[in-house]
Parts: C-alpha cells; sequence; structure tokens
C-alpha cells in the first residue's frame, strides 16, 4: 500500500519540536485495523524527518518475505 498524505493531512507535523517517533506513532496507530490488525505485527521501520516546501506524510507498507 502506497499512501501520500496531502499537505492538510500534515498539519504541520514536520515542526522541528515533533520528535520523528511521535509522528511515526500517530501514523503507525491510525492505520492500526485498517491496515493491518495491530502495530505489534510490524516487524521493521524506516522513518525519516525531512524538511520541505511541499509537506507531506509517504507511507509503504509491505509484507516482509521468509
Amino acid at each position: 500500500i502506497n499512501a501520500v498524505l496531502d499537505e492538510s493531512s500534515v498539519l504541520n507535523l514536520m515542526d522541528s519540536k515533533y520528535d520523528v517517533d511521535n509522528i511515526c506513532k500517530l501514523y503507525l496507530d491510525c492505520m492500526s485495523k485498517i491496515v493491518y490488525g495491530d502495530d505489534r505485527q510490524i516487524a521493521r521501520l524506516f522513518v525519516e524527518k525531512r524538511y520541505s516546501t511541499e509537506p507531506r506524510v509517504e507511507v509503504t507498507v509491505s509484507v516482509l518475505e521468509d
């Protein structure tokens, strides 16, 4: 699943006062029960906070292969 949220959805979260782990937790909680059953199922995360003139959040979800 690939999702790109528009600027109004980002709610200025990329402000320097927000820790990247808190931003990540917000989106993980929002996807729980929709994208996956529970965030305990998540085995790997790559999170990066960047500053841009085009604020957005990009999320890619995939199943890990054995």
